[in-house]
């Protein structure tokens, strides 16, 4: 099995804060990733990587690819960002990680749909979003109908994608991410078909949402909806 980088883990600068654990490897990449400092994520987890290759844990191992695609997917390398997702897939399915597997598949999707390859990323949608409705993780339920009602929105198939979002929407009240990003595509549909009472009635929604939360930026009435995914760095 050959379960190599594209970077030799030993040309690596890693991190003084990563020390010879990777879970705190992994943890103070992951602070990286949240803090969008995407070029120190990626030097973090591949010297997570590095650590995990050293061990026995496909686990560990799936979770350095997935991180490693995370941040190449942050600096738009979405070519090398495939290569890891593909990478740590294979070692999430060996692992039999459920909710990596699912992660990683949901990184799949996004980067096909990026890439305008809606059909790819229908198909790896799917596989996700079946096995967080197989996981029972709410959460992650409604971030995955989101993403996979990108794929129809961005096929024209607005039907298809509203049906999506409204089960989102009704279905994950509790999840102000998954609200956000699904107020702000059902906005843009709406647009898209002339329907401009809808579509600032969504909007007026988003701003209330918005005001309560810290990690959006500012909303006003004026604001156009563009089409969001529930990505964050996770």
């Amino acid at each position: 099995r050959d379960w190599s980088s594209d970077v030799c883990s030993s040309d690596l600068q890693v991190p003084s804060e990563c020390g010879e654990s990777f879970e705190t490897c992994r943890a103070w990449s992951q602070a990286r990733l949240d803090a969008r400092e995407f070029g120190d994520a990626l030097k973090g987890f591949q010297a997570a990587l590095g650590l995990a290759q050293k061990g026995s844990s496909l686990t560990d191992l799936a979770a350095a690819y997935r991180g490693e695609g995370l941040a190449y997917r942050g600096l738009n390398q979405s070519t090398l960002a495939q290569v890891s997702y593909e990478r740590g897939l294979k070692a999430a399915e060996e692992a039999g990680s459920k909710p990596l597997t699912a992660s990683i598949l949901r990184g799949l999707g996004m980067v096909h749909r990026n890439r305008g390859n809606v059909e790819s990323a229908i198909g790896y949608d799917e596989r996700s979003l079946s096995i967080f409705r197989e996981l029972g993780d709410p959460h992650e339920v409604g971030r995955a109908l989101n993403n996979l009602a990108l794929n129809y929105q961005q096929a024209g198939d607005f039907r298809r994608a509203g049906i999506l979002l409204e089960e989102a929407l009704h279905g994950h009240t509790e999840w102000l991410d998954v609200q956000g990003a699904v107020l702000e595509n059902l906005g843009e549909i709406a647009v898209r078909q002339g329907n401009f009472a809808a579509a600032r009635s969504y909007l007026l929604q988003l701003v209330e949402i918005s005001d309560r939360r810290t990690d959006l930026p500012g909303i006003t009435t004026r604001s156009v909806p563009t089409g969001s995914d529930v990505s964050a760095c996770h």
